[in-house]
Parts: structure tokens; sequence; C-alpha cells
């Protein structure tokens, strides 16, 4: 009798261990966050998204590093701290990035960057950064750490919505109603750097 219960918690036991291995953590994924020790050493993170006109460097091709150093004509920012940034995380990356091994189409993607997107922590470490096209394009691909692949069109619906555009789309509203499950857990400083996004 012993050893059946045993053998049962043990099953449960295991089950618990699989389901919980099971789920995604992009947090712990060296695709997605260049450096653990740059996110586990901060509490502060910065979004910012830096744009550059197409208009004013027609005549040459841009690299992302370029565009976030130099060649930008506008820039947008915002403050996640620790508990927005996880549930943001793991509302962007719900599943593992797909790595695109295509040449032809990384070197499209490398050559055609107007906007530029990085997160860095309070010291201005580079967590991750990417590359972005408006989701209503439905690109199918877009650069995330200098990798080609599948685009993430809930990562790319809220850059668009830090470039100031307006946008109704379900993913707009699902990243919305992330920021306001957590706001309960938030201090008052957190608060209004979050009802200053919310208010856009």
């Amino acid at each position: 009798m012993n050893y059946r219960y045993f053998s049962f918690a043990f099953f449960v036991l295991v089950s618990l261990i699989l389901s919980s291995c099971g789920k995604y953590d992009p947090l712990n994924d060296k695709n997605v966050v260049l450096d653990r020790r740059a996110y586990d050493s901060s509490d502060k993170f910065t979004l910012t998204v830096y744009y550059n006109n197409p208009d004013a460097y027609y005549d040459m091709a841009l690299n992302p590093y370029e565009i976030r150093d130099t060649f930008h004509s506008a820039k947008r920012e915002i403050v996640l701290y620790r508990i927005v940034f996880e549930n943001f995380m793991e509302g962007w990356f719900q599943n593992k990035p797909v790595i695109v091994n295509d040449k032809e189409e990384y070197k499209k993607k490398m050559g055609n960057i107007y906007t530029v997107c990085d997160i860095k922590n309070h010291r201005g470490d580079t967590l991750l950064w990417f590359t972005y096209d408006d989701p209503d394009k439905k690109e199918p691909y877009m650069i995330l750490n200098g990798n080609l692949v599948e685009s993430n069109e809930l990562l790319l619906t809220f850059a668009k919505t830090m470039l100031g555009e307006p946008d109704n789309s379900e993913q707009f509203y699902y990243l919305k109603n992330i920021l306001l499950k957590t706001i309960p857990d938030l201090t008052t400083e957190q608060k209004l750097e979050l009802i200053k996004l919310l208010s856009k």
C-alpha cells in the first residue's frame, strides 16, 4: 500500500516538474535576452524606439547600430520596471522565436531598416534589440538580436504604439490588459509611468 502511494506521489511530482519545464521562459533564452546578468542586476529597464526617416538617407543602407547611435530623426522611450517587464516579456514572447536561415532574406532585411528598438537595463547594458516593421504590413520576418526570425506581431504592435501611431488591433488591447493586471502591485511612481503610456 505504501509503495502504491509512493509511486503515485512520484508520478505527480514528475508530472509537475515536466509541466513547469514545458512553459517557455524568454528570460532564459539566449536568443531573446543577450545577457542574463544584465537582466538579473537591474529592476528598471528602458525600451527605446529609434526612427530614421528614409527620405533623409535614401542613398545609403544603414545598419541597426548606425540608426541607434547616429542616424535617427526621432526617439521614443518608456521605462518598464521589473514586474511590468517580466509580464511584457511573457506576453511578447509566448513561443520561442523561430530563427530562419535564409541569407538572401537576411540581407534584404538588413538593407531596409528604418526603425530599431532596444531594451537596456539601468546601466545601459542591452538585453535585446529588434528591427521594427509595421505589423499591418504582415511582413513574415524581422531581425531580433542580429538573427532573422519569424515576425512577432505582439512585439511589433507595441513598438507601433511607442511611435505614436494609433492602433485598435486585438494585439494592442491584449498588451494593454497585461499592463492593467500589473497595476495593483506597482508603486505610485511606477503607476505614473504606466499612466503616461496608457494615455497615449
